[in-house]
């Protein structure tokens, strides 16, 4: 029975509970806008107050009768009242003010950090690579510019008339034009000295004798030896006036130059064809000085105008021993073994060439080289160079025109072919001047 009045209080309490109207929550208190002015002193005096007490509540001195009502189906609760919306956030004020020194600091360093995090990892090896292909090719077209003859001279003409072009195209030789003569150019400015050489052909094709070059193609040839000093006659030289200093003239003369008397008689005779008394001369200097240039020079001349060419091979070889820089008897030497391996002899010359450009001897063998293998547009580039550098040289004119006559040439080869024979006049050579002379004939009635 209990518990049966238990749950019928319950059930009163919460129709009651289900009758009262939630809390408006959504509409807020109502608060005056403004309060009224309370500062003055209010008095309440006790004649205001009501004295009637009020009456006491009645006692209940019987229970209520119970009665059972019938049982309504209980009602759902009410759905919870939903939560106001969380207020907004206020706005966060920005501060448009210019950023201090520090934050563009720290900025700039967090983008270059953004940009070195995108760098593509194969960069390096581009550049690399590119780097290599850059220095290749600069590697390569440096040697390919130090391989390059250097022609800068300007030949003088051989007589009124200008001077010929050399020529770039080489048509079929000439068989009336005479063999390239391979004679070895003189040292500085000193007269040529003869060695073996080609004539050049007569003028009757019958009677015409057959060339040197043609009958003994593998004779090498070399350089030449130099003199030591020039002759006392030539050595002194006229007084020269100073400037004039407190009244009195300053004479200024050279020192004369000494030469050996023993290597005049030799070079002497070598010009004039006695290679015996030449090479007994040269002998009897380097029996006093063994390490003596000149005759070591002389001696290998006089063994290679003897076709002795292993005896010019060990005396040439002494002069490199002594100086592995010099030009002559490296010259000599390549001349002498040229026909073994004309490559390697061609590229030994072009380096010392580009080492020592103004020697007229090493264009002049070159130009032997080219001549050896027909190869005559070169062989007449290469003499056009050496006659450059010494233009009194009468082998070096008679070689240029051999080669502009095989190259068909036919005039400026008959101008080169008559200062060829102007300057042997005055200067030993070593072509046969009749030959010339008879083609300069045969070239002068030509058409």
């Amino acid at each position: 029975m209990s518990l049966l009045l238990e749950a019928l209080k319950k059930a009163e309490l919460a129709k009651q509970a289900a009758k009262e109207p939630p809390p408006d929550t959504a509409n807020p208190p109502f608060t005056r806008d403004k309060l009224p002015d309370i500062s003055q002193p209010m008095e309440i005096h006790s004649e205001d107050l009501s004295l009637v007490e009020p009456e006491p509540a009645p006692k209940r001195t019987e229970k209520p009768a119970l009665e059972l009502a019938p049982e309504e189906p209980p009602r759902r609760a009410a759905p919870a009242a939903e939560p106001a919306p969380a207020m907004r956030p206020a706005p966060v004020e920005t501060d448009y003010s210019p950023p201090s020194e520090t934050q563009e600091r720290k900025q700039a360093q967090q983008l270059f950090e953004a940009k070195e995090l995108d760098v593509n990892p194969r960069k390096p090896f581009y550049y690399t690579v590119g780097a290599l292909a850059l220095f290749a090719v600069g590697t390569v077209g440096y040697f390919w510019y130090e391989m390059q003859p250097k022609n800068n001279y300007k030949i003088p003409p051989p007589s009124a008339q200008p001077a010929p072009p050399p020529v770039a195209a080489a048509p079929a030789a000439s068989p009336d034009a005479p063999a390239a003569a391979t004679v070895t150019p003189p040292v500085g400015s000193q007269p040529a000295v003869p060695t073996t050489g080609a004539a050049p052909a007569g003028a009757a094709p019958a009677a015409a004798p057959a060339p040197v070059a043609a009958a003994a193609p593998a004779a090498p040839r070399g350089p030449v030896f130099a003199r030591q000093g020039a002759p006392a006659s030539r050595a002194a030289a006229a007084p020269q006036s100073g400037p004039t200093q407190r009244g009195r003239d300053i004479t200024i003369t050279p020192a004369s130059v000494q030469s050996d008397p023993v290597l005049e008689s030799a070079y002497q005779a070598y010009n004039a064809g006695d290679l015996a008394r030449a090479r007994d001369d040269y002998q009897q200097v380097l029996r006093s000085n063994p390490d003596n240039r000149d005759a070591l020079l002389g001696l290998a001349a006089v063994e290679t105008q003897a076709k002795r060419y292993d005896a010019a091979d060990r005396y040439y070889t002494r002069l490199l021993e002594l100086d592995p820089r010099d030009f002559h008897a490296q010259a000599g030497l390549i001349g002498l073994r040229g026909q073994v391996d004309p490559l390697a002899a061609e590229s030994r010359l072009k380096n010392m060439i580009a080492a020592q450009p103004e020697a007229s001897f090493l264009h002049f063998t070159l130009g032997n080289q080219f001549a050896a293998q027909e190869r005559w547009a070169e062989a007449q580039q290469a003499y056009f160079n050496a006659y450059a550098g010494d233009t009194e040289n009468a082998d070096f004119a008679c070689n240029l025109a051999i080669s502009l006559d095989r190259m068909h040439q036919t005039k400026p080869a008959l101008e080169y072919y008559r200062r060829a024979l102007a300057l042997a006049q005055s200067r030993p050579a070593s072509f046969d001047q009749t030959q010339v002379s008879k083609r300069v004939l045969q070239l002068e009635r030509s058409p």
